[in-house]
C-alpha cells in the first residue's frame, strides 16, 4: 500500500486552492440549480470539482475519480479519489459557513484510507 502521508502536502495544496475558489462565491448571490436528487448545486461546487479533477489527473493520471456532481471517470484503477466539492451545499447557499470541500482516496475497494481537511475560517 501507498505511504499515505506522501499525499498531504499535495492534498494541502489542492484544498487550499479549492478553498479560494469558495471563497470568490461565498457570500455572494448564487444561482442555485436542484439535481435529480432534490439536492442544490451551484456554479461554486461545479468549479472546484472540476479544479480538482483537473489537478488530481495531472498529477495521478493512473488513479480513477469519482465526484459528487461529474460521477465517475471512465477508469480501472486500485485508487479512486473521491470528490465532494461543498459539502454542505445547503448552508454554503445560505451564507452560513458550515460546509467544507472533502478529497478522500479509496485504495482498493477499501474504506477510505485518509483525507485532507482545510477549513476556511471567518473572523467577524
Amino acid at each position: 500500500m501507498d505511504n499515505l502521508e506522501s499525499f498531504f502536502p499535495v492534498l494541502n495544496e489542492l484544498s487550499r486552492k479549492s478553498g479560494a475558489i469558495v471563497r470568490r462565491y461565498f457570500g455572494q448571490p448564487l444561482e442555485v440549480e436542484m439535481k435529480s436528487d432534490d439536492t442544490p448545486v451551484t456554479k461554486a461546487d461545479r468549479e472546484v470539482e472540476e479544479f480538482l479533477r483537473v489537478s488530481l489527473e495531472k498529477l495521478y493520471p493512473g488513479f480513477s475519480i469519482y465526484g459528487e456532481e461529474y460521477g465517475e471517470t471512465d477508469k480501472a484503477s486500485s485508487h479512486r479519489w473521491i470528490i465532494d466539492p461543498i459539502d454542505g451545499t445547503k448552508s454554503f447557499v445560505l451564507k452560513t459557513p458550515l460546509f467544507g470541500t472533502m478529497i478522500a482516496l479509496s485504495v482498493m475497494d477499501c474504506r477510505c484510507s485518509d483525507r485532507s481537511i482545510f477549513r476556511f475560517r471567518i473572523f467577524i
